[in-house]
């Protein structure tokens, strides 16, 4: 029998708090900027409620619904994957040999995570799908982190300007994914007593990274000039030597990754 959506109030907050970022981040037209954030948003919201309908109407325990649930976590890791890659350009593909480099770390670890996870869930003796897309999340919960990282402490050291809303959304994303890593550490071998506990954490740390995208989307995006890079001598009469130090890491990259 079908369940009413305030049956599951926390449920429906938690939807009702999904589609406002993601009207607000359409409203603002954050797509020009972020596209495939603004698309990762949108999926959350859309999908969970394909998943309540077909586990309301048909059963939480059918196969219907487990294909349906494990195929949307399939379809929001993929995302997250790319958004990753989206926030990097955006902070630092303005500097053509940095981003080219970021660019190939970014392929040969995701190509890697996916290899790992490929073997781990032929080799399992559980379900494949579950192995795969489980072992996938972990890889990728610690790819965000350390990539992410990585690229705010570059623009901190060779102080690169950043949008606020992309600060956020990156914030958003290293909080989250920070925590699923230390939840699922924590919690990995005695997920079966403590499974309610591990749940609540992953359910509330990701409340709160929608609350941080909240902020970022409530208001349009503001872009940052795209620096020029101007030669090494006016630079060092006019711009901070760490400007200087910028300038010739870019060009030395450029001309190792043509």
């Amino acid at each position: 029998m079908y369940s009413p959506i305030f049956a599951n109030p926390r449920w429906a907050i938690g939807v009702a708090l999904d589609v406002t970022v993601a009207a607000l981040a359409l409203r603002h037209r954050l797509y020009r900027y972020l596209p495939w954030f603004t698309a990762y948003l949108v999926s959350l919201a859309s999908i969970e409620i394909v998943d309540y309908v077909i586990g309301a109407r048909i059963g939480y325990t059918s196969r219907p619904y487990f294909y349906s649930y494990w195929m949307a976590q399939c379809i929001w890791i993929a995302l997250r994957g790319i958004v990753v890659v989206e926030l990097c350009h955006r902070i630092l593909g303005a500097y053509a040999g940095v981003w080219r480099l970021c660019r190939l770390i970014l392929g040969g670890l995701y190509a890697s995570l996916l290899a790992v996870a490929g073997i781990l869930a032929y080799r399992s003796q559980g379900s494949t799908l579950i192995t795969f897309v489980t072992t996938t999340e972990r890889g990728l919960e610690l790819a965000i982190v350390g990539t992410l990282t990585f690229a705010i402490c570059f623009s901190r050291y060779y102080r690169i300007d950043i949008e606020t809303a992309t600060a956020l959304v990156t914030g958003g994303l290293i909080f989250y994914s920070g925590i699923q890593m230390i939840n699922t550490e924590i919690f990995r071998s005695i997920m079966g007593s403590y499974f309610p506990v591990y749940s609540e954490i992953r359910t509330d740390s990701f409340v709160v990274a929608m609350l941080i995208w909240l902020v970022a989307a409530w208001k349009p995006f503001v872009a940052v000039k795209t620096p020029q890079l101007l030669s090494a001598d006016v630079y060092a009469a006019v711009m901070p030597e760490m400007n200087v130090r910028l300038r010739r890491l870019n060009n030395r990259l450029s001309e190792i990754l043509k």
